[in-house]
């Protein structure tokens, strides 16, 4: 399962600069849940959205990325996303750039390693991509259907 461990997000909607550590359980058999909660209007939504956009960066093929391009926050040329994400095992670091004008810069260390290992967990043909790409925006379908439901 991929998880993003921290996300630093700037010049995107309301949200100029913020940092976020997303640290995991402490005990052994706590959930790893986070909760943000704030009033309405604070950017809740806009840190889960990036959190699926710095996500699709396992998913996403270059080509994809022409389908919907974020637009930075007023008076700002580029959003940057910067985060730590786990996948299984493996820890590795990621950015991801977006100008207005279109341009894409995804690069990371260990990134070729970890889109393998997520291939390899099943999570891509499982509706891990599906769900990713439905969250951050880039589905031309963004309709969730049953291929989302949990079933234990």
């Amino acid at each position: 399962m991929a998880k993003v461990r921290r996300i630093s997000i700037r010049n995107y909607k309301g949200i100029e600069n913020l940092e976020l550590e997303l640290p995991g359980p402490c005990m052994k058999d706590d959930p790893d849940v986070m909760v943000i909660g704030s009033q309405n209007g604070l950017g809740k939504t806009s840190i889960l959205e990036r959190c699926s956009l710095l996500l699709s960066t396992l998913t996403t093929r270059q080509e994809q990325w022409q389908v919907w391009i974020p637009e930075p926050r007023a008076g700002a040329e580029q959003l940057e996303l910067d985060g730590e994400i786990s996948v299984g095992s493996l820890e590795f670091s990621v950015s991801c750039h977006l100008t207005r004008r279109g341009r894409v810069q995804i690069h990371g260390e260990g990134l070729k390693e970890a889109r393998q290992v997520f291939d390899a967990t099943g999570e891509r043909e499982g509706g891990g991509e599906e769900l990713i790409s439905a969250i951050s925006g880039m589905s031309t379908d963004p309709v969730l259907t049953d291929s989302f439901r949990v079933t234990r």
